[in-house]
């Protein structure tokens, strides 16, 4: 797996707003996973509160090591063993990636929001001006520092 120093920091800062609280970012992923593949939920026998905080728990590993993947590597491995044994098909890989980006955009949002960046309304309107653009951008970059 080949990313960028730019690409990693990124990413890393992204999971920053995600991990500052698990259970609304678990929440986010299980809620866009059960929607994007309904048979998933059986999968699922645990508490959902505490499957959020080991989701939230495996991501922070990953990230951790994202420059490293010789290490990195044998642990999704047997990360992808164990769930295969759940019974995770290969057919739910879309989906959990789809709600893994539907978590972070979630989570972002949600951090946007919370500091009441002005001119966000417009913008995502799509009425949006330069000016209105350039809060927009502003703001989501703000968020992710």
């Amino acid at each position: 797996m080949q990313m960028s120093p730019q690409e990693m920091t990124i990413l890393r800062r992204s999971f920053g707003i995600v991990q500052s609280d698990p259970a609304t970012a678990g929440a986010a992923f299980y809620a866009s996973l059960f929607h994007h593949a309904p048979e998933t939920r059986q999968l699922f026998v645990a508490d959902p509160a505490r499957q959020a905080i080991k989701l939230i728990d495996t991501l922070r590993v990953v990230m951790n090591d994202l420059d490293n993947w010789g290490l990195l590597r044998p642990i999704l491995e047997d990360l992808a063993l164990r769930h295969t044994a759940y019974g995770v098909r290969p057919e739910h890989y879309a989906p959990v990636g789809t709600a893994l980006m539907a978590m972070l955009e979630t989570r972002l949002w949600q951090k946007v929001h919370a500091r009441g960046r002005g001119g966000l309304t417009p913008a995502l309107r799509g009425g949006a001006g330069h000016d209105d653009r350039g809060r927009l951008s502003a703001a989501i970059q703000g968020a992710m520092t």
